[in-house]
């Protein structure tokens, strides 16, 4: 078998599973996509681009518009982002091929690599966070900065913050930022100008639920905060939540006991329903929550894969990446890949984080690469 025959299985086995995302069994949604990653890994190895761009080239201009469209598909498996394969596709679109064919093409491969952001250079972004005016920060993990950049990922400037170490960024209520660090067990709400309004410290609920916690990454809704919190007796990450706006009283902190999620990593509040990433196993679990008390019942496993790092929710689509693909599922439960390899000199790129931003009408996806030590950015959109 050869190395273009290996690919393909391995993309055909992964895709023809996606559509099993919407199955009726909530707890064996995604055991398809779990089997396709322990395939041998002989099946894992990327394909080379050269023999599929000559494959292209040979048929281009000829009498087969057909045979040039699986061509140009071919390529774009694993390389989505390549400009002679969707010149290739558009010259199609204009007549050769019937107009739903094209378009089916433009949704499968609607990742538009544009690499990593310019500045600032060797980087190791921790987390990204929405800004109000339109642009949005980076933390960064390496040095107490924050990065803000406008919406199409210039770099405005940088601003240190006084905590010598951070864990996590969001931002809530559209116009104040929070930042998380486990290191001092405080949380500290900044306004639009990055001064500090005042700061939460966990100390306060010390021996809740039997342990200490310390605060890692923070999520809100309209009446809510979702920490991820470390827990000093078990060693392991927990979700707290605590109402809004009122976060002092110790009683008024609450934890999620999550059905088959044992190692929480993102959270995603979605209106009364949750999605929760989970490490180990990779798991994207969505919850419904239920009356204040009760625990958060699971209504389906949206994906399956071990190495799932991050996740981004946009009204019925899902964007996920494990470490070899970006995952597109959209509200039809159709699902698009990009394989990562594509997008680094060095064959691997680990995307630990994603922010869903929008600049000039378009979708853009800012992902911190922890193989490259940078921000890259991906339009998620279909050209044209």
């Amino acid at each position: 078998m050869n190395d273009a025959v290996r690919g393909e299985l391995l993309r055909t086995l992964r895709n023809t599973a996606g559509a099993l995302f919407s199955s009726a069994d909530p707890l064996c949604m995604g055991e398809a996509l779990l089997a396709a990653d322990l395939l041998p890994d002989a099946l894992r190895e990327t394909d080379a681009l050269g023999p599929r761009l000559a494959a292209l080239d040979a048929v281009r201009g000829k009498d087969d518009p057909r045979k040039t469209l699986r061509a140009a598909q071919a390529v774009l498996a694993i390389a989505p982002d390549n400009a002679r394969a969707w010149a290739a596709v558009e010259d199609l679109a204009q007549g050769a091929v019937p107009a739903d064919e094209a378009a089916a093409v433009r949704r499968r491969f609607a990742f538009r690599h544009a690499g990593l952001l310019e500045a600032p250079r060797d980087v190791r972004c921790h987390q990204l966070a929405l800004l109000p005016d339109g642009g949005f920060a980076a933390l960064d993990a390496g040095r107490p900065v924050i990065h803000r950049f406008d919406a199409a990922g210039r770099l405005l400037d940088e601003t240190p913050f006084p905590l010598s170490a951070a864990s996590g960024l969001a931002l809530i209520d559209g116009r104040t930022l929070v930042l998380t660090s486990a290191a001092h067990r405080a949380c500290l709400f900044l306004d639009k100008d990055l001064s500090p309004l005042h700061r939460l410290d966990f100390a306060r609920f010390d021996g809740a639920f039997g342990q200490d916690w310390s605060p890692y990454r923070l999520w809100a809704d309209s009446g809510t905060f979702y920490f991820l919190a470390l827990g000093s007796r078990d060693g392991r990450f927990h979700v707290l939540t605590l109402p809004r706006p009122d976060t002092d009283r110790r009683e008024a902190l609450q934890r999620l006991d999550l059905p088959q999620c044992p190692f929480p990593l993102s959270l995603i509040p979605d209106g009364d329903r949750l999605w929760v990433l989970n490490f180990r196993p990779g798991l994207l679990c969505l919850y419904e929550r239920p009356e204040t008390g009760a625990a958060p019942r699971l209504v389906r496993v949206a994906c399956s894969r071990p190495s799932l790092r991050s996740v981004v929710l946009d009204g019925d689509e899902l964007f996920l990446a494990d470490e070899e693909c970006l995952m597109k599922r959209d509200a039809r439960g159709r699902i698009y890949t990009a394989a990562l390899a594509a997008m680094s000199p060095e064959g691997k790129a680990t995307l630990v984080h994603m922010l869903l931003a929008r600049h000039e009408g378009r979708r853009v996806l800012y992902c911190c690469d922890k193989t490259r030590r940078g921000i890259r950015r991906l339009e998620i959109d279909p050209p044209g």
